[in-house]
């Protein structure tokens, strides 16, 4: 985990970092902001739900599904850019 930082709330999302070339991190650009974000918290940062939840100012509940559809539609930008 990294240290704790006050979110601007007029930001549009997190960083990302330079997404060159067709690898993963592209296909994340791919993502709408909010998969995005949801993933790069849970998987990058190592954000519990709880936390991320609380990150993000949504239900605990809804963590959960949007992980879950944010992995889903990556997993459809990896294999329609043949990475997968």
């Amino acid at each position: 985990r990294q240290e704790t930082a006050e979110l601007d709330e007029e930001a549009a999302g997190i960083d990302f970092p330079d997404a060159g070339g067709h690898g993963l991190a592209w296909c994340m650009t791919k993502l709408p902001p909010r998969y995005r974000e949801i993933l790069l918290l849970r998987f990058v940062y190592g954000y519990s739900m709880r936390e991320t939840a609380e990150l993000m100012d949504i239900p605990f509940t809804t963590v959960g599904k949007l992980s879950q559809r944010a992995k889903e539609r990556l997993y459809d930008i990896c294999r329609s850019e043949g990475l997968l």
